[in-house]
């Protein structure tokens, strides 16, 4: 019998600029997508290793090390979930240059947003 292993999908759009970084919007997709059975790597998440959103940006040495890790998280994914506005994201944008590069497979919000979904946690 076969074991069928999650896929790992990464989370890209904006978040310089974005109240809150952006991450209310991350994490709830984050939420929608690990419900449909995706393992989910979210830079949110990655980020929090490094210390908080303005820790971060206030500090280009933990940034640059953020933003390797990230490309090195897309890198070993399997898909790419690109979150409306991410093309004005230089970080997406790079984001989505490692997927191309990497023959991800291209999955966007089109409008959606996750309140579409009615997933039961249980």
């Amino acid at each position: 019998m076969r074991t069928r292993t999650a896929r790992t999908i990464y989370i890209a759009g904006p978040m310089q600029g974005k109240m809150d970084f952006n991450y209310p919007a991350f994490n709830a997709w984050d939420n929608v997508l690990s419900a449909l059975g995706w393992k989910v790597l979210n830079p949110v998440k990655i980020g929090d290793a490094f210390g908080t959103g303005a820790e971060i940006q206030g500090d280009p040495k933990l940034l640059k090390a953020v933003i390797n890790a990230e490309l090195a998280a897309v890198a070993g994914a399997d898909a790419i979930f690109l979150l409306n506005g991410w093309e004005l994201s230089p970080g997406a944008r790079r984001e989505l240059a490692v997927a191309l590069t990497n023959n991800l497979v291209i999955l966007t919000t089109t409008a959606m947003s996750p309140e579409h979904y009615s997933i039961n946690a249980e």
